[in-house]
């Protein structure tokens, strides 16, 4: 790979029997499920360069935290521009993870709802990523057999609560 960087094209072009592209395409660097942090990053940098902005003055809020790294949609955010900000996380096994490989960011432990209570029962699935306030959620996700692994009285809050 010679002039670009982005290994897919790379493959294709080879596949295919073409020659390399003539304007290098970089191979992105995300972190979220679906690369939603990748176009977050970028239209975040057109609002820089257009706007102004000083980014790394801005703050970012992940409810629903899960892992430091893997699927995270801020992750992106504070390496590559050197953003910080809230990581809300219901599930306690996951906080220390959270804390360690985050160490700038906020981490609190709530789970977010849509009305006011102290505690609400948090359902850990097998798959920590699916879990949720709502065991349905866990039991009817598409394409992917989970279940319940546990059921946890944890705090809750409100998204207005949590903003204040």
């Amino acid at each position: 790979m010679s002039r670009f960087q982005n290994y897919n094209i790379s493959t294709e072009c080879s596949r295919l029997g073409l020659g390399e592209a003539l304007i290098p395409v970089n191979h992105p660097v995300y972190y979220g499920q679906c690369a939603e942090d990748y176009i977050a990053v970028s239209v975040l940098r057109a609002l820089a360069s257009t706007e102004g902005v000083d980014l790394t003055t801005q703050r970012y809020l992940e409810i629903g935290a899960n892992h430091p790294v893997s699927t995270s949609s801020t992750y992106l955010l504070h390496r590559g521009l050197g953003m910080v900000g809230v990581l809300v996380e219901a599930n306690p096994s996951l906080l220390d993870a959270l804390r360690k490989a985050r160490p700038v960011d906020t981490v609190l432990q709530y789970a977010v709802t849509p009305y006011e209570s102290s505690f609400v029962d948090f359902y850990v699935s097998d798959y920590s990523e699916l879990s949720s306030i709502k065991k349905q959620t866990i039991e009817n996700f598409p394409h992917i057999k989970a279940s319940v692994a546990d059921c946890l009285r944890v705090p809750a809050i409100t998204i207005n609560q949590l903003i204040e």
